[in-house]
């Protein structure tokens, strides 16, 4: 955390804007976590990342959370968005969901997709 804190601070002296985000998962590698005893280990980092936010009072946006859009599967040979809207597969979204964090940050409203923490 010790780089990305004095890299934000460096953005920060030359008035460049901030955005602090968790990326988004599918249900099934989050369950992965679980299983094999690493969601401690992302509960953590998660903490971290709070905590990097409330020093440099910056908002950050968690959508690794349970949501419709995370608990909707995308199906294992998925390869058309018809499948799902918002993930490729389980760790990688597709534009739509893309659209969706963009104006989260630019309107510092979650829409029922993220958990906000702000200073």
């Amino acid at each position: 955390m010790t780089e990305l804190d004095r890299f934000i601070t460096q953005l920060k002296q030359q008035d460049i804007a901030v955005y602090l985000l968790i990326n988004p998962y599918q249900q099934p590698y989050l369950d992965q976590l679980t299983e094999y005893q690493l969601d401690q280990h992302l509960g953590n980092w998660k903490a971290q990342m709070i905590q990097l936010a409330k020093h440099h009072q910056l908002p950050l946006f968690d959508f690794a959370i349970n949501s419709k859009l995370v608990t909707d599967v995308v199906a294992p040979n998925s390869k058309v968005t018809e499948d799902s809207p918002y993930f490729w597969e389980p760790a990688h979204y597709r534009p739509a969901f893309g659209d969706l964090i963009l104006n989260s940050l630019l309107k510092n409203n979650c829409h029922h997709v993220c958990k906000l923490y702000s200073q």
